[in-house]
């Protein structure tokens, strides 16, 4: 009996000293990877980089209230609530018109009536372009995923807005106010500022769009002075300049590495849009990814070079930046195949980091088709026709064509029917001939692989005589816009309002009206 408790008690021990030799081991191996993500925060702020949230926030633009063109903003997303509707409204009918046609003498009524309602907004807004510099308050007592961004949604808003100005004055022979408006317009982008939170810096990217889209719109139906052209061309060519997504790029890491020094599980499922209730396997992963020794720090370290890498790309020029973040996309996606849960966070997150550095990349580029759209409006503007290409706007308007960063040529040009268009060949590399990718869609019809068939980065002129020569009924502007009774309804036009304006029972019908 004795020795069978000695036994026991000698195999206890041996087994108690085993489990301290794993800990013990486990521990070690901790600290030393430990100690290699320390090695590497240290060599970034040696660079004068951010590393904790703490620096990020720190970088945020200090701009003097009274030059802080932001917080007149503020004041104009304010009177839009009152006002209009974010999401939907009569500007949905309003932005579905063919281009090159003015819209029905009724939509320009309704139109005008909206733009009266929001007369205070838009006031508003020019006050905060003679600012031309913003930076938005910021509550920081959250963390880097709780941050609450209201400005946000609007500020897409009132930039779609002012182009819904331009082109109301452009359609009513105002031209030259029309071109102050689309000026202006530049200060909602650049209200961001040099701000490196990424979620700014991608809605940035989606103001651009919208201010680039409503030029190009506007120009359709109406010939700007030379003056005006060559000051908006300035505009894309500054915002061009100023904005950088290489900040984002260090917040991003910066935001990481709170993560992974946290441990917070809570926050890994909001970022992996888990939810531990349904998803109990995945939380559970994520539980036990935080415990193991060393996976934390590996998978930070992968982390950290995997957007030190992204930030490095990002900030050459564009040509070489997209072939570097494609290449480093597909390294991720090889990666992910290979070995899904060392590195769980670098594998699930940094391809959709890439994936929108590439669309960044493409917004750039618009923006550049977009100056030289402006460059060859300018060139006719002097000389009283198109030039035969974009060769001869050097050195007369531009210092030189412009790369495309999705071939090995410069950004093209061609003579159409109507006008001319300026173009870039897009991601698929492939010259479709100026096409945009809606009118893809269109030329594939409704079964049609229009992903196949491909599609450009265009910027349209037309030839001046055709601006605006066409005037739309308000009954095919209805009819075609696509939209149905309850998107009307949300627009203000109710069956009642649309009969009074004209349409019949049976074209009520066909938009579902009962």
């Amino acid at each position: 009996m004795g020795g069978k408790a000695k036994g026991c008690g000698i195999a206890v021990c041996i087994l108690v000293g085993l489990i301290a030799l794993v800990v013990l081991a486990g521990y070690l191996y901790d600290l030393h990877w430990h100690h290699k993500v320390e090695a590497k925060l240290a060599e970034y702020r040696a660079a004068g980089q951010p590393v904790t949230w703490d620096d990020v926030l720190a970088r945020r633009p200090k701009i003097p209230d009274d030059q802080n063109a932001a917080l007149v903003l503020l004041g104009a997303f304010k009177q839009f609530a009152k006002t209009s509707d974010y999401e939907s409204g009569l500007g949905d009918l309003w932005r579905r018109g063919r281009p090159g046609a003015r819209h029905s003498e009724q939509l320009r009524g309704l139109m005008g009536s909206q733009l009266e309602a929001d007369s205070e907004a838009l006031r508003l807004i020019h006050d905060a372009a003679k600012l031309d510099r913003g930076c938005y308050p910021l509550d920081t007592a959250g963390t880097p995923y709780e941050l609450l961004l209201p400005h946000l949604p609007p500020l897409r808003h009132g930039t779609y807005f002012c182009g819904v100005e331009a082109r109301f004055l452009a359609e009513n022979g105002k031209a030259k106010e029309s071109a102050r408006v689309l000026d202006d317009a530049h200060i909602l982008p650049a209200s961001i500022g040099d701000s490196p939170l990424t979620i700014e810096a991608l809605v940035r990217i989606a103001a651009e769009r919208i201010w680039l889209a409503s030029i190009e719109s506007t120009l359709a139906v109406c010939e700007m002075g030379g003056d005006d052209v060559r000051l908006l061309r300035l505009r894309l060519e500054r915002e061009m300049r100023d904005f950088s997504m290489v900040p984002a790029m260090f917040s991003s890491r910066a935001g990481y590495q709170w993560l992974f020094q946290s441990r917070s599980v809570e926050a890994l499922d909001d970022l992996m849009s888990v939810k531990p209730d349904s998803e109990f396997k995945q939380h559970l992963i994520f539980r036990v990814y935080f415990t193991l020794p060393g996976w934390r720090e590996k998978d930070a370290l992968s982390m950290y070079d995997a957007l030190t890498r992204a930030a490095s790309a990002v900030g050459k020029p564009p040509r070489q930046a997209f072939r570097e973040i494609q290449a480093w996309h597909s390294d991720l996606g090889r990666d992910r195949v290979q070995s899904p849960y060392s590195h769980l966070v670098t594998t699930i997150i940094a391809p959709g980091i890439s994936r929108a550095l590439q669309e960044c990349i493409k917004a750039r580029t618009e923006l550049e088709v977009g100056r030289t759209g402006l460059a060859v409006e300018e060139w006719r503007l002097r000389h009283g026709r198109w030039p035969d290409s974009l060769e001869q706007l050097v050195p007369e308007v531009l210092d030189a064509v412009p790369d495309d960063p999705f071939s090995d040529s410069p950004i093209r040009s061609a003579k159409t029917p109507d006008g001319v268009v300026v173009y870039s060949v897009g991601e698929d590399g492939t010259d479709n001939g100026g096409i945009r990718e809606e009118e893809a869609r269109k030329r594939a019809g409704k079964e049609g692989d229009w992903l196949r068939a491909g599609w450009d980065i265009p910027f349209r002129l037309l030839n001046p005589d055709l601006r605006g020569a066409e005037t739309l009924s308000f009954h095919d502007e209805v009819m075609e816009s696509g939209m149905q009774s309850s998107a009307l309804e949300a627009a203000g036009l109710t069956k009642e309002k649309l009969s009074a304006l004209g349409l019949s029972a049976e074209d009520l019908a066909k938009l579902g009206f009962e």
